[in-house]
């Protein structure tokens, strides 16, 4: 756990290791079935979370969440379908919160309230893949902290994040990106300033 925490605070992102994960091998299965169908029936995913088994694995993060950013589970939960067969793709270059700084604040003061005294993010997320997750399907990107000059100290005034991180004139920062493959089960926890898409 600890390396995980130091990961978070020094890149924003770490992998976790499927194995302290203890839920039965066919549940991912059952959840996919389960998405399947609701989509065959005209219902989005995110109905897959009235559904027990989402929780129990929820309150398995939870105590991860508490134990690596000192976080506790808001229950704010997605689910997503990429249909391969339409050739979707996940969403654009964000972070999940923009902290705004109150008139008067010196930039960035809201950013940097954004993090806990050990300099563990206040939000995290948990994306957790449920089939293969690759580069030709819409597995997550990332821009490490470490390689991002903004993330702790606020984003440029009326400059996307990634405009800012990657210039375009400068190709060589490309570099900075992280591809993130995952095989089902193998979750992803990440900071709420961490410039990512899929």
């Amino acid at each position: 756990i600890k390396n995980y925490k130091n990961e978070l605070c020094t890149k924003g992102y770490f992998r976790l290791n499927s194995s302290m994960l203890l839920w039965e091998e066919e549940l991912l299965e059952k959840i996919v079935r389960s998405i399947e169908l609701l989509r065959s029936k005209g219902w989005t995913p995110h109905f897959i979370l009235i559904f027990d088994e989402i929780w129990k694995i929820g309150h398995l993060f939870s105590k991860i969440l508490e134990q690596t950013s000192n976080n506790k589970l808001n229950m704010d939960l997605l689910a997503w379908y990429i249909d391969p067969k339409k050739n979707q793709s996940g969403f654009s270059p964000h972070r999940d919160r923009m902290p705004k700084d109150k008139p008067g604040q010196t930039h960035g003061t809201a950013v940097k309230k954004s993090f806990h005294d050990d300099n563990t993010p206040k939000y995290t997320s948990i994306w957790l893949p449920l089939t293969n997750a690759t580069p030709d399907n819409s597995c997550l990107y990332f821009i490490p902290a470490n390689e991002d000059p903004y993330y702790a100290i606020g984003d440029p005034v009326d400059m996307e994040p990634l405009d800012a991180v990657l210039p375009r004139d400068n190709l060589s920062s490309l570099q900075k990106i992280r591809c993130m493959p995952c095989t089902p089960g193998s979750p992803l926890v990440f900071s709420h300033r961490l410039i990512h898409w899929a």
